[in-house]
């Protein structure tokens, strides 16, 4: 009976025990499709705290209201993403095209490719507003629709 709980005992120290090996995260770097520098951890099938730049487009809801904007927009969805697998999140976050939080809708895709490594596709959205001038108007109100897509293979 001793020796039965002593051999069970040390079956669950080893099991705990390797749990915890396998449990621990890695972080992977690479560079997106246009350049940019892109980090996230992995931790077995799921991938989290993605950190890149993703090339973004701000056009005006009403034409001719504005010109169009172009520039690089922080790419940092919360939670977790399952390899694999598409996920849609949005979060009020501070936009980098703009000086106050928006709500920025983020659609994370990724696959383990070839030779261990990782392809996706990262989106983001937003709108936002701004004021507008002209002499004949006075004061108004501009809509923006802001959009930035990219692709990514990390090794």
């Amino acid at each position: 009976m001793k020796r039965t709980i002593t051999a069970l005992a040390i079956t669950a120290v080893a099991a705990a025990g390797a749990g915890d090996a396998a449990a621990k995260s890695v972080t992977l770097s690479g560079t997106t499709e246009a350049g940019n520098q892109i980090s996230f951890k992995r931790n077995g099938s799921r991938i989290s705290k993605i950190k890149a730049l993703v090339p973004t487009t701000c056009v005006p809801a009403i034409p001719r209201s504005g010109l169009p904007t172009s520039g690089s927009e922080m790419f940092t969805p919360p939670g977790s993403f399952r390899i694999g697998r598409e996920r849609k999140v949005a979060a009020l976050q501070d936009a980098a095209m703009h000086y106050d939080k928006v709500t920025k809708n983020y659609r994370v895709t990724l696959k383990r490719g070839k030779k261990g490594r990782f392809t996706g596709k990262l989106h983001v959205n937003f709108s936002k507003q701004t004021l507008g001038y002209s002499s004949f108007r006075g004061t108004y109100l501009i809509a923006w629709i802001c959009q930035g897509d990219d692709r990514i293979v990390v090794r």
